[in-house]
């Protein structure tokens, strides 16, 4: 089995009606004689948490578990730009 991973930028909601719905019609599970389908969804920028994960992995383990614990339940990830925004 293979995965991909998409990462739509999205600057007008009303122009990306169309494509959202398509989308939500072949969300579901995989099913046998199925293809493909898509499988998760998530309304965040889930490749900034990882490459945020990704920096603090170094840092002092108390100090990198915390800023982890933080990251993983930001739910505004995409509008982080630094990981100094969670030690503030």
């Amino acid at each position: 089995m293979n995965y991909l991973t998409v990462v739509y930028t999205i600057k007008d909601q009303a122009a990306f009606k169309d494509e959202s719905e398509r989308l939500f019609a072949n969300f579901k599970e995989l099913e046998d004689g199925q293809p493909w389908s898509i499988t998760a969804v998530s309304a965040d920028h889930e490749l900034q948490r990882l490459a945020l994960i990704e920096e603090v992995i170094d840092m002092d383990e108390d100090e990198g578990l915390c800023l982890v614990e933080q990251i993983l339940s930001c739910p505004n990830i995409g509008d982080v730009t630094s990981i100094d925004q969670f030690k503030e």
